[in-house]
């Protein structure tokens, strides 16, 4: 399946594209090199949700556009439409897609703020989930084994939830000059959806009628396998079929029985996996080619991680039901209890696939920290990848140190637009702080040098507004600046 330029953050998997289009960076072979020590990308890509522009009033835009533009963050992936189902635009002649208010066109303000500083925008759209889409048409849900038909979770393979889609990506390139699109959730969300009664005809249809070929027998035996991974009770219905019963008894559970039949070759579970990539890879091809411009198509880490499992829970896989030429894993190391060690081993095993360009999506939100995002960045430099993504906007406050003449840096930072950004700590690696310089409202504000360290509190930092600008100088030149938030995670831009 060809799939068309740039990628997005739950992973992304993209084709050549504008974010890419830089030549590979150099890196450290160093585990311990700080990041500020490596070449990195020269793209820098940032999730931004339409809320958080609008909570910052009619200004919001500019003022994130402005510092974007003074910190290096060159494209923008705005959600439009989320899981409720709402767009945050107003052009919706084609779908008639409910809006999500009706004062403000966020994707039109933040094109125009963006834009202005040279900084791509693109429409992020939630595929697989969408609220507003069932409450009017309930049956084309997707069918939970154990729940029934879902209130959020689509099932992604009915055609007229597809064309809806497909009319929200015209109308979106028609009325707004969006540099690309991310399409994200385009999966199942967990091996218990799928079990409706469509999906029992395509298991159990011929292959001549572009079915699977299950016999009743063999479907049973996948429903028996997928019951004993949950622990769900069964019991047949008048037509022979498993389904869901509470009032069987429940079978023991046998976490990884899924996984385990699949390797194993199992025929029913193979076919069960087998659909499922179909229907992603189906829906994927449809929706890239409603547009010219780059699709992005976002991607759960364990599709690199643990392939087998992505297969039979999402149906969406990097080695089996696509091929790119660029891949970009969702790498959140800190929700998948994982560290930069995993991080770089993902992007290693994308490595050896084939993929010439990796560029993966960070945490930079809740959870984590300055360290682990600090960490994960520099173990992502160090494959030579073109990019990497934060998620998100307003999760995390931005720290970009620059060497001015003499032992002089100036620092820029930009504050969350969410979360106050506490106390503030500046280490500095090479030569000692002698003195501190800050203007505008902050011009009668001391901070406090202590070493290599200086703190500045929280009262001064509310004067900051967006963003500011502190001088250093020092008694020798600066080689790193690391800066730490008590409250917030921060974004330490590597120095060049």
């Amino acid at each position: 399946m060809k799939l068309l330029p740039w990628v997005f953050a739950t992973a992304l998997l993209c084709g050549a594209s504008a974010l890419v289009s830089c030549s590979n960076s150099s890196s450290s072979n160093d585990d311990t090199a700080d990041a500020n020590n490596s070449t990195t990308p020269k793209e820098v890509g940032t999730y931004l949700w339409g809320a958080t522009v609008y909570d910052m009033g009619l200004d919001g835009a500019k003022r994130l556009a402005e510092a974007y533009a003074k910190t290096g963050i060159n494209n923008v992936i705005l959600l439009v439409k989320g899981e409720s189902g709402t767009i945050g635009y107003f052009q919706n002649s084609l779908s008639k897609a409910p809006k999500a208010r009706t004062d403000r066109d966020m994707l039109a303000e933040v094109l125009d703020a963006m834009h202005a500083k040279n900084i791509k925008v693109y429409a992020w759209l939630i595929v697989g989930v969408d609220e507003a889409y069932i409450a009017k048409h309930p049956e084309q849900a997707a069918y939970h084994f154990r729940r029934g038909y879902s209130e959020s979770s689509m099932d992604i393979s009915q055609t007229d939830y597809q064309k809806y889609l497909a009319n929200i990506i015209k109308e979106i390139d028609q009325n707004y000059d969006v540099d690309g699109f991310a399409l994200d959730h385009v999966r199942y969300q967990g091996a218990y959806f799928g079990w409706g009664e469509s999906d029992f005809k395509r298991l159990t249809a011929s292959e001549k009628d572009g079915g699977l070929g299950l016999t009743l027998k063999e479907y049973n035996e996948l429903v028996t396998i997928m019951a004993q991974e949950y622990g769900y009770p069964t019991s047949k219905n008048e037509s022979g079929r498993l389904v869901y019963d509470e009032k069987a008894e429940s079978p023991e559970i046998q976490e990884g029985i899924l996984e385990s039949s699949f390797d194993n070759g199992n025929k029913a579970v193979k076919a069960f996996g087998s659909m499922r990539e179909k229907i992603t890879d189906d829906i994927s091809e449809y929706l890239v080619k409603q547009t010219n411009k780059p699709v992005y198509i976002a991607s759960m880490p364990e599709c690199s991680s643990a392939p087998t499992y992505a297969t039979l829970n999402y149906g969406l896989t990097f080695n089996k039901a696509y091929t790119f030429d660029v891949v970009c894993p969702m790498l959140y190391s800190v929700d998948f209890e994982q560290d930069s060690a995993w991080v770089s081993k993902n992007i290693e095993y994308l490595d050896k696939l084939g993929y010439e360009k990796i560029v993966p999506s960070l945490q930079a939100f809740e959870n984590g920290s300055t360290e682990t995002l600090t960490e994960d960045i520099n173990a992502s430099i160090k494959h030579n990848i073109p990019a990497y993504l934060l998620f998100r906007t307003g999760t995390y406050d931005i720290a970009k140190a620059e060497r001015k003449e003499g032992n002089t840096v100036e620092l820029t930072y930009v504050r969350s637009s969410e979360f106050p950004s506490g106390d503030i700590t500046v280490t500095t690696t090479g030569g000692k702080p002698t003195e501190v310089i800050m203007s505008g409202k902050l011009e009668k504000t001391k901070a406090t040098i202590n070493g290599k360290k200086i703190t500045f509190n929280t009262e001064a930092l509310k004067e900051m507004a967006d963003y500011g600008t502190i001088t250093i100088k020092a008694d020798g030149e600066i080689s790193y600046v690391f800066v730490e938030s008590d409250k917030t995670i921060v974004y330490n831009v590597p120095m060049n």
